[in-house]
């Protein structure tokens, strides 16, 4: 079983002489301590012990080398359009009550008209970035928010040009050095940017749109922000209206989250965050044939030897027990084309966070995984090098019976890069990938939740 790495650091923080640019990353208590620093915890684990971050108002003055920050680029009126790909919704939350999703403190708080984030504590300003808890890093993907900015600070540019600063959204961050962000000022400004390893600078060669006909001026004014990713491509819209496009590569995964630079208040709602949907399966596969190599009630009165098993992974007569994040391997060898499938059950913890089956799992602790959660959602899930675990796609599906303490028997079919993915013996998907050629079998499970797991069994082909 693998632990947690993510170093113990106080939930809030305050730099012993506060920078008037740095970043103060809030989270729910406990959230995010990930193994293998995925997710937004890599951001927990630097950002909260005060390394400062250069937030989007510092764009003006640090735009790179023949970048306009004065673009005359007239953004397309083209209404939000449909995807070419089907979308899943993962997580949808209006923001004007605790659904324990969303971090809560002095720097934001959830009230009825909207997810209050100030960035001025104790007359200190402080740029704040708040992440959902069940937020997995995700890839493709299409972000919305409704945002209204209630208090805005003015910045006088090296030009002596007086702007406001932006708000909005940082997306595919890993941490407080790397990301890309869309945000918007009440003056009618558009910024589309990037960090690289700490240096800030331009996404594409327009970082900044001044007047944008699209964007509702003025405080206390409701505008829409929607960011589309796909592969390297990126449509960024306001209020429906794609007012920008951009190409780049720095950077394929990461957290989504909401933004306000130093100084000002922004109230936010109605947050949904979608995710390509699972293949579907036209034609239901046949049942699995071959070689059981592993049959195992996961009970304590009969389980293979080779489990891990502590305070916090434990037998009884009900099955395997599993509390907190980490995943359990197999007493298998590396396999490659298998029919992998368990009974899963989650008796107690949040939902929207995935559970369920590890597969080709390498040395190395990379791996692919087929998880549901308790709202009714499949996933498909991929570990990579650097200890990222991301979302691929996603599906709901009605087979998946939700809630806690509901029975549901997951399976995987792994034949070559082709996998299809069962739930209590419906097909809600398939997925062709070349990552992973083999690897062992594992057990996955999240933080602040137990999870019985019982009946695995592993056929391969005779």
């Amino acid at each position: 079983m693998k632990m947690s790495r993510i170093p113990a650091v106080p939930q809030d923080w305050a730099s012993p002489a506060p920078h008037p640019l740095a970043l103060r990353y809030v989270r729910a208590p406990g959230s995010m301590n990930r193994l293998r620093l995925g997710w937004a915890a890599r951001t927990v684990a630097v950002m909260i012990m005060g390394i400062a971050l250069v937030t989007m108002l510092g764009l003006s003055a640090c735009a790179p080398s023949g970048a306009s920050t004065n673009s005359s680029k007239t953004p397309t009126a083209t209404a939000l359009a449909g995807l070419p790909r089907a979308e899943t919704v993962v997580l949808q939350d209006p923001l004007t009550s605790d659904t324990g999703l969303w971090p809560q403190g002095q720097a934001c708080a959830i009230q009825a008209d909207g997810y209050h984030i100030t960035g001025r504590l104790n007359n200190v300003s402080t740029g704040v970035l708040c992440v959902p808890t069940a937020l997995l890093d995700v890839t493709d993907f299409t972000a919305s928010v409704q945002f209204q900015e209630t208090q805005g600070v003015v910045e006088i540019l090296p030009s002596g040009e007086a702007r406001t600063r932006p708000c909005g959204l940082l997306f595919r961050g890993s941490d407080q050095s790397n990301f890309y962000g869309f945000g918007i000022t009440t003056d009618g400004d558009v910024y589309v940017i990037k960090e690289v390893n700490g240096k800030l600078g331009g996404l594409g060669d327009h970082p900044v749109l001044h007047n944008v006909a699209a964007v509702r001026r003025g405080t206390k004014t409701v505008n829409t922000l929607t960011v589309r990713a796909a592969g390297t491509h990126f449509d960024f819209y306001v209020n429906d209206v794609l007012v920008d496009q951009v190409d780049d590569s720095n950077f394929q995964m990461g957290f989504v989250g909401l933004e306000v630079d130093p100084g000002e208040s922004a109230t936010f709602a109605n947050f949904s965050l979608a995710v390509p949907t699972l293949e579907p399966v036209s034609t239901p596969p046949a049942p699995p044939t071959g070689v059981v190599t592993l049959q195992d009630t996961l009970t304590a009165a009969n389980h293979s030897s080779g489990w891990y098993s502590n305070g916090d992974a434990y037998f009884r007569s009900d099955g395997y027990h599993f509390n907190g994040w980490g995943d359990a391997l197999a007493p298998t060898d590396a396999l490659r084309d298998a029919t992998i499938s368990v009974r899963v059950k989650q008796s107690q913890g949040p939902g929207r966070l995935p559970f369920g089956i590890e597969f080709r799992v390498t040395p190395e602790f990379d791996s692919y995984a087929f998880a549901i959660d308790n709202a009714g959602h499949a996933y498909f899930l991929k570990w990579l090098g650097r200890g990222e675990e991301f979302i691929i796609a996603a599906a709901s599906n009605p087979a998946i019976q939700s809630g806690l303490n509901v029975s549901n028997v997951l399976e995987v079919r792994a034949s070559g890069s082709h996998f299809v993915f069962l739930v209590n013996g419906v097909a809600v998907g398939q997925v062709d990938d070349t990552t992973y050629s083999s690897g062992r079998v594992g057990l996955l499970n999240n933080e602040h939740m137990e999870v019985v797991f019982t009946n695995l069994r592993v056929t391969t082909p005779a």
